[in-house]
């Protein structure tokens, strides 16, 4: 996962970034975190993009975003509260990040960030590393097995995914990098026309007829 000033990539690969980033999916994605977390936990969005998820949670949490996309990075200095702290770089950057109270990191987030790392080992250990004592990473990422495993993979354009895989394998992949696994859902999602269909219950359903799986796991 290289750093990047690629200014298309967003637009060659989502159809309509803001489309993709409707209210509903970032107060799911939100509503994770608050199980979990305390208001002014640290939080690290690693693979932030054009900072939708960190413009969700400006007021809840201390937040910095990372994304190896330096024309994202751009826009979201731009965009974003002053008070989000923005980097470019890949995983290996995190080590570098200082967070302001000279605190730990109580959460990373990657949504739909795993895929595209070629050295996931790697990367895993870095997060791991990174976070405090119970510290929280929390992930979602398409799946390409259950009943719509061959759709997702015919609809699957990124060049950039080189992880397609399971419910199973992202399961394993955490357990054997010593996290502990604390919850998981299925999501149903697809951008119809100008709707963006973000279905996470109910659960049991969605853990064989899904697109993608959120997953808890914890230090």
């Amino acid at each position: 996962m290289k750093t990047t000033n690629n200014p298309s990539y967003f637009e060659e690969n989502y159809i309509d970034y803001n489309l993709q980033n409707p209210e509903h999916k970032l107060d799911f994605y939100k509503s994770i975190l608050d199980r979990y977390l305390s208001k002014s936990s640290n939080v690290i969005d690693f693979g932030c993009g054009l900072g939708a998820f960190l413009r969700s949670c400006d007021e809840t949490y201390n937040l910095i975003g990372i994304d190896p996309n330096s024309e994202a990075i751009k826009s979201n200095r731009l965009s974003l509260s002053n008070n989000i702290d923005l980097y470019t770089g890949s995983y290996e950057s995190l080590v570098n990040i200082k967070l302001k109270n000279e605190q730990q990191v109580d959460a990373i987030t990657a949504w739909d960030v795993l895929e595209h790392v070629p050295d996931l080992d790697m990367c895993l250990n870095t997060i791991h590393s990174k976070l405090s004592e119970n510290g929280y990473l929390i992930i979602v990422v398409p799946t390409y097995d259950g009943i719509l495993g061959p759709i997702v993979s015919l609809l699957d354009k990124d060049p950039t995914h080189v992880w397609k895989r399971g419910y199973d394998f992202w399961l394993k992949k955490l357990e054997s990098k010593s996290f502990r696994i604390i919850d998981t859902g299925g999501i149903l999602r697809k951008l119809v026309f100008k709707n963006y269909i973000h279905i996470t219950r109910p659960k049991l359903i969605l853990k064989y007829f899904r697109s993608s799986i959120w997953i808890v796991a914890r230090k």
